[in-house]
Order: structure tokens, then sequence, then C-alpha cells
């Protein structure tokens, strides 16, 4: 017989075995616990296109890839042509030899026209699901039936850093549009694909833009404009951005103007921020030219409506003091307004003009230090309001 002390070791030993065999067994080879670890945009982009790709049952499919959005911007960042390249690059996979994706910007009409699927995407920063006090970058993506916008597949995936890069594309906000297309996405909405071809050719002048093709820029937008019918917040967008590249400042500033014009009458808010630089309350050196563009038009605006007032509001990121950055942020918003009154030569302008600070209680990001990532908390933003009101 065993002694006692021996007893008492053999049932710990056995109970330690039972433990780590019941681990192991959570972690095998599935790993079904970790699916939802961080891991890194190279490593896990792949990981989402299978998820994607593998709840498709035809051995032939054509795929149409949207450049992925950020979900704060609405718009794209450096991360996305990673996401593309990487997805892009499954196609040439021996196990999906049948199925073929092709980028919005690359797609020709008849593409556009006959695809089976469009896969569009959003990355958001979010708090993580198993601790929630941390924060990620969540990737998720939907694969949609191109011609109903039916869902069909949805996945996602957790990383722990994504670039952002200099946003040179100055910032949409007030684009309902842009909006809603993100918010679908995230909710598990029908995605929307009536205007897949203007969003197509959005996509085309911005890859030609990113190549320097800006004669190539003007053309598609000009002809998306004139085919229209309707204002497109993008197109005016890329229109303004193109026309600065070729030193066209004419140009530059009424592309600017029908953009403000539009966004105002979208949502009585400006269609664009100004961003500041980090503990500053004037612009940075590289953004001057262009934003004395903005106050000119927002001057022209004002003094075209006359029956309209606007309200200045202005942010801070996290870092730094709460109190310290209540007052930056007011300083923030009267600077604009001072700029604006300057500009006009018109001191009761000013009468019409009201702001205020609202510091870090808005953060749209929320990370800490100052970067490329929360430049969207270092801003100023717009509101129009009836002065009767």
């Amino acid at each position: 017989m065993l002694s006692t002390g021996k007893t008492t070791l053999f049932t710990l030993l056995l109970l330690l075995a039972v433990a780590l065999s019941a681990c192991a067994f959570k972690t095998g080879p599935g790993k079904r616990q970790n699916k939802n670890q961080p891991t890194t945009l190279k490593k896990g982009i792949p990981v989402l296109g299978r998820r994607i790709l593998n709840n498709i049952a035809e051995k032939k499919a054509l795929i149409l890839l949207e450049p992925f959005k950020e979900a704060t911007l609405y718009d794209e960042i450096k991360a996305s042509a990673e996401i593309e390249r990487l997805l892009l690059g499954l196609g040439s996979r021996k196990k999906y030899t049948g199925i073929r994706l092709i980028s919005t910007a690359d797609a020709s009409d008849r593409e556009l026209e006959q695809a089976d699927y469009i896969l569009k995407g959003v990355i958001s920063y979010s708090p993580w699901p198993e601790h929630p006090t941390q924060k990620y970058y969540r990737i998720l993506a939907s694969l949609a039936d191109r011609k109903t916008g039916t869902l069909t597949a949805r996945a996602s995936i957790w990383v722990y850093s994504v670039p952002y890069g200099k946003l040179e594309l100055p910032v949409i906000t007030a684009d309902p549009t842009a909006k809603r297309k993100v918010t679908e996405i995230i909710n598990k909405q029908k995605i929307s694909v009536k205007d897949i071809k203007t969003d197509a050719r959005i996509a085309k002048a911005k890859a030609a833009y990113r190549r320097g093709q800006y004669p190539e820029v003007l053309q598609i937008l000009e002809q998306l404009i004139t085919s229209s019918g309707k204002g497109v917040l993008d197109a005016y967008r890329m229109l303004y951005l193109a026309s600065l590249k070729i030193n066209d400042f004419s140009a530059a500033e009424t592309a600017f103007f029908n953009m403000i014009k539009l966004g105002f009458k979208n949502t009585y808010k400006m269609p664009l921020l100004f961003l500041f630089e980090s503990n500053s309350t004037e612009f940075a050196p590289n953004r001057v030219q262009e934003y004395d563009i903005w106050i000119r038009q927002l001057v022209a605006y004002l003094q075209e409506n006359e029956k309209k007032c606007m309200h200045i509001i202005g942010h801070t990121s996290k870092q730094g003091e709460f109190q310290y950055n209540m007052a930056l942020s007011g300083d923030r918003a009267a600077y604009i307004k001072n700029r604006l009154v300057q500009e006009s030569a018109a001191p009761e302008l000013g009468e019409r003009i009201t702001v205020e600070g609202k510091g870090e209680t808005a953060t749209k990001d929320g990370s800490e230090p100052d970067s490329d990532q929360n430049m969207i908390d270092r801003r100023v933003e717009f509101e129009l309001f009836n002065c009767s009101l």
C-alpha cells in the first residue's frame, strides 16, 4: 500500500495531468479558443479572405473588391491598399482557381455589371470583446450578391495595428452616403449595389490620383459629375485635389465651393475638417495654402447665404490635461472664426459665427499619444443654422 504522503502526491499529479489534458483539448489543432486573437495585418487578411471565399459554392465566380474604409473617416487609409493587395493575392491560389477577384478600380463596365459578388469591408479601432479595456483593429468583411445586395458571407479578424499614413485627402464627415455604406457592413445590413458604377469611378479616380495621373483624374470625374445629374461629394473632393496638383487654383476653389455647398445641403454640416498639429492652434505648414482656400470659400458661402449662421466646434485628442484640452479646443475654434472675419473684411460677420470647445469629450479615435491615427481628434467642425433660430 502507498503511504498517506505518497497517496496525496499521486492524487495531485493525477489532477494535474487531467487539467493539462483538458487544456490540450481546448487549444489543439483547431485552436478554437484563439481564433479571434489579434494578429498582424499580413497574417490576418489571408485568413479573413479564406473565411469569406470558403462560403462560395460555385466553382466559378467573379468578385468585385471595393476598398476597405476606416470607420471614423469613412474613407481609405494606407492599410486599405495593403488589405486589397493581400485579398487579390488569394485569387492565384490553387484552391480558388475558379474564383476571380478584381478591384473595382480595375474593373470594366462589363465586369461591374456581370460580377457575381461584391466584397466590402471596414476597419474599426474597437474594444476587444475578450478584454473590453483593450482596443485593437477589427477588420470586418461582407460578401454580398452583386445583383441584390443580399449577404452571402461575413467574417472578421483582429489585428494589433494598421498603417494610417499621412491623410492627404481631406476628411469627409457630412456625406450620408459614405456613412450609410460603412454602417451597412458593421450592422450586418443588406449592401448597397445600385451605385456600384459611381463607386467604381471614384475608386478609379483615386487610383489614378495616387499614380500622379491628374489629367486622367479630371477626365474621370468630369464625366461622372456630368452623367450623374446630381452632386457627388466624393467626386468634388477628388476634383479639388487633382486641380491643386496641377496648380489650377481657380478650378480647385470652384470644386471646393461645390463640395461645401452640397455638404451643407445634405446635413447642415461642412463636409470637411480642419486638422491641426499636436498642441497647436494654427495650421500645419504643408496645409497653409490649402486651408487658405477653405477660408476664402467658407466666407464666400456665408456671403452668398446671408440668413445662415455658423457654429464652429473645436476638438482635441486625449493627450494632455483635461482643462488644458478644453481651452485648446476653444482656441482652435476661435482661431478659425478670426480667420473668417479677417478674410471677409467685415467685422459684422463675426456676429453670425459662434464658437465652442469640446476638448477631448468627443474624440472619434481616442488613442494616445498624438499620431497619424488620431489626427481626426485634433479637428474643427462646422455646423450651419438659420440665424433667426
